[in-house]
């Protein structure tokens, strides 16, 4: 019984490609998440300028009504 388990083990050991295969599929996940931070960051910048540039626009708005009514 702990001849089977000991060769068990070591069949695990001797495999080489099984932790090249692990660390292939963690090295794609990991380049998922990259993409797509990557695509939601460029989002976050997208949205930060359009509220940056709504916010002028009230600005502009708020200034010429005042200097109109003057």
């Amino acid at each position: 019984m702990n001849e089977d388990q000991e060769n068990q083990k070591s069949i695990k050991i001797n495999n080489p490609y099984e932790n090249d295969e692990n660390e292939l599929l963690q090295y794609e996940d990991n380049q998922k998440e990259v993409q797509t931070d990557k695509s939601t960051f460029v989002i976050q910048i997208i949205s930060i300028i359009l509220i940056i540039i709504y916010f002028i626009g009230i600005l502009i708005a708020i200034i010429a009504n005042i200097t109109k009514s003057k």
